[in-house]
């Protein structure tokens, strides 16, 4: 009799040992279950923008509508929306709370594109729940059309207070004193005195062609002429260019890449101004791209 009871609690530890382990290997390799997060997607319907695509940048044609679908599993806080133009950073075009209790919300956002700013928009739409956990969805935008003309532009002498570097894609001068617009330093001026260099150089990896042969300023006037004149004469391409004339109008060939994008731009020196001290000195310029 005792064998007996000995011989089934034997039986009893061994199977609870086996079911013991049996659970323990299920719950090491099974799936960590993942954080449902809100899903955005567009309306696809005439009239809207809803996906990837290349719009003609006139002015009166550049006008966007999206449709923004959010969905969620758990209640809905807030919608964000961004514009991201050619990598230069994210600015916020549309933000909303949203009532308590929501797990579905629909919301038309409108955009204007700059008539001068052509190029790769990036818009990220971004949906956050009440447990902080947010889910987004982007649409790329390409803008394209005729050459845009900025003339009168000044580049100062980077040895005095004058702003001496130049975002070319945003059409801004910049100080090249502001750590945060490295990036940004298409051109910086190359001075380092009061007398100006007549010389640029770049903080960005921008590279210059001066003075192309065989190509003028008129010759100039799309998108696809700028790319072939550059590739053309890549061999003459230069991180620092020289002998910047405003009598004779040097012409510079340029091209920026930001953001896995890469833009051709045409210079033309229109004058030199160097009077005593730096702070009376500065390049003037018009460009296209």
């Amino acid at each position: 009799m005792k064998k007996l009871i000995y011989s089934t609690l034997g039986l009893i530890l061994v199977s609870s040992l086996i079911l013991a382990g049996c659970k323990g290997s299920s719950s090491g390799g099974g799936t960590t279950p993942t954080t449902p997060k809100p899903t955005v997607t567009f309306i696809n319907t005439s009239g809207y923008t809803f996906s990837n695509q290349s719009v003609l940048n006139t002015g009166a044609t550049a006008k966007l509508q999206f449709g923004m679908v959010v969905s969620s599993t758990i209640d809905l806080k807030s919608i964000t929306v961004t514009r991201n133009y050619e990598g230069s950073g994210a600015v916020v075009i549309l933000t909303k709370t949203l009532a308590s209790n929501l797990k579905t919300y629909t919301i038309d956002v409108f955009d204007t594109l700059s008539s001068t700013l052509k190029g790769k928009y990036v818009y990220t739409f971004s949906a956050i729940d009440k447990d902080a956990t947010t889910g987004s969805s982007s649409i790329e935008i390409t803008a394209t059309g005729a050459l845009i003309e900025i003339t009168d532009q000044k580049i100062y002498n980077n040895f005095g207070t004058g702003f001496g570097g130049y975002d070319l894609i945003n059409g801004e001068t910049i100080s090249n004193a502001d750590a945060s617009n490295v990036a940004r330093r298409d051109i910086r001026d190359n001075s380092t005195s009061s007398v100006i260099s007549k010389s640029w150089t770049s903080s960005n990896g921008t590279s210059f062609i001066k003075n192309p042969p065989t190509i003028t300023w008129a010759q100039m006037d799309s998108e696809a002429k700028l790319k072939s004149a550059f590739d053309l004469n890549s061999g003459s391409a230069v991180t620092t260019v020289t002998g910047l004339d405003g009598v004779t109008g040097t012409l510079i060939l340029a091209k920026v890449t930001r953001a896995a994008s890469t833009k051709y731009f045409m210079i033309r020196i229109t004058d030199v101004v160097d009077d005593p001290g730096a702070n009376t000195d500065w390049v003037v310029f018009d460009y296209k791209f």
